[in-house]
């Protein structure tokens, strides 16, 4: 969410009801963690019924991704304090 922040993106943290995935309001979804950095969603089912979100990988989720890596790999800084250099 920071990261989105950062780079002008309206974020919001809520509940999101079944209703307004069903009736088209996101043209990108994703989940986030540590292990998967950033993964779109195409769709989501309910009791059978399928909402398509996107079938390709949108603008907004490749930047995010893009940035994440880089900083995770330090080709960005981390201006959020949440990688550290361990010397082996």
């Amino acid at each position: 969410m920071q990261l989105a922040e950062s780079k002008g993106r309206k974020v919001e943290r809520r509940e999101v009801p079944i209703t307004e995935v069903f009736d088209g309001a996101f043209t990108e979804v994703a989940a986030c963690g540590t292990a998967v950095v950033l993964t779109p969603i195409a769709s989501i089912t309910k009791n059978g019924e399928e909402q398509l979100i996107n079938k390709e990988v949108g603008p907004v989720c490749q930047e995010l991704y893009d940035s994440l890596r880089a900083i995770q790999v330090g080709d960005e800084p981390d201006p959020f304090g949440g990688t550290w250099t361990v010397e082996v």
